[in-house]
């Protein structure tokens, strides 16, 4: 069960890698929003259930974590994409359904047609009657015609399905990128960051992380008011993106905290990225309508780290938060580690 004290960011991690190691849960970002929700708000409705399902089973299981995630943590667009990807799986089935049925209805057909000639090589044998004959004729095109109509529903309902799987595969992608999407800046959020970041370990590739947080950005929004706080925000963006473009993925990570996965580059590469971006952002301005005149003191402070072996995409993450704060610490507007 979680604890119910204040606990650091860290323990908390801690806590929740513990958790799912025990109950044996795949470490997929929806699962670990889900467990480190439990472990930091343990008098939440969530929490409840989840204690509820451990203490009658004994476990929660991988289908209980993915109901229990869309139920209490998923945002309208990843409903959205659970929704089309449930319908596309649905369509799937049916077509499969339909193909079956259509195999044994020609299976089916295969087997009269080997009755009727069958019995026409009887017939010729033997001299049956023309009743027979008839009979023996009759049965075949029978079979055919049923063989014939069971093919056309099947090609029609191939048309039509056709089509609906287009409709959703339009859907698909719309809710894709809306999940993964951050809508103010454009970049890619903090779901894309995760399972990017976790293919990229996996890939076994050099992976380096650079976190970078605007300084001072809550007193930016106090005074100047949230709508500059969005454009700043947005420019920020732009800037990081335009200096990454061919040789890093960014992401908005979280409120005006930004993420770059730079990933077949040596660390000092990286670390002369960050300071390339940490330049580029000095030179941001933005104008402030109401009061007619341009904000340039804007600066961000960042965090690079390297992942070193076997380790956990999260455990990155930390330690370049921890440079990070490092750099807010000792001044702000500067990339730690200092080399």
């Amino acid at each position: 069960m979680p604890n119910t004290q204040s606990e650091q960011p860290t323990d908390i991690f801690k806590q929740t890698i513990a958790l799912m190691i025990k109950y044996k849960i795949p470490p997929t970002p929806n699962n670990y929003s889900l467990w480190y929700a439990y472990v930091s708000e343990p008098d939440s409705d969530l929490a409840s259930t989840m204690n509820n399902y451990i203490e009658t089973q004994g476990f929660c299981s991988e289908a209980v974590c993915d109901t229990l995630y869309y139920q209490y943590l998923s945002s309208e667009e990843e409903n959205n994409l659970h929704l089309a990807k449930s319908s596309m799986a649905s369509m799937v089935l049916e077509l499969d359904t339909a193909l079956k049925e259509t195999i044994t209805s020609t299976g089916d057909f295969q087997n009269s047609i080997d009755n009727s000639v069958s019995q026409l090589k009887r017939h010729n044998t033997n001299g049956n009657s023309i009743n027979e004959l008839k009979e023996a004729v009759s049965s075949f095109i029978s079979s055919s015609d049923q063989i014939q109509s069971s093919t056309q529903l099947f090609v029609d309902y191939l048309v039509h399905t056709e089509k609906e799987i287009q409709c959703l595969k339009v859907q698909l992608e719309k809710a894709q990128r809306e999940v993964n999407e951050d809508s103010l800046t454009g970049l890619w959020n903090r779901r894309a960051f995760d399972l990017d970041l976790r293919a990229a370990i996996n890939d076994k590739q050099n992976v380096c992380l650079i976190m970078a947080d605007i300084d001072h950005f809550k007193l930016l929004n106090d005074q100047y008011g949230h709508q500059l706080g969005d454009q700043v925000l947005k420019v920020v963006a732009q800037r990081i993106r335009q200096k990454c473009r061919r040789i890093a993925q960014v992401y908005r990570y979280g409120g005006e905290e930004f993420a770059v996965i730079v990933t077949g580059e040596s660390f000092p590469v990286t670390l002369q990225l960050a300071e390339g971006i940490r330049r580029t952002i000095e030179k941001v301005s933005v104008l402030d309508k109401k009061q007619n005149r341009k904000i340039d003191h804007i600066t961000a402070s960042f965090g690079v780290a390297e992942q070193e072996n076997q380790e956990l995409p999260l455990a990155l993450v930390d330690r370049a938060d921890q440079l990070l704060y490092q750099a807010k610490e000792v001044g702000r507007n500067r990339v730690m580690p200092v080399r």
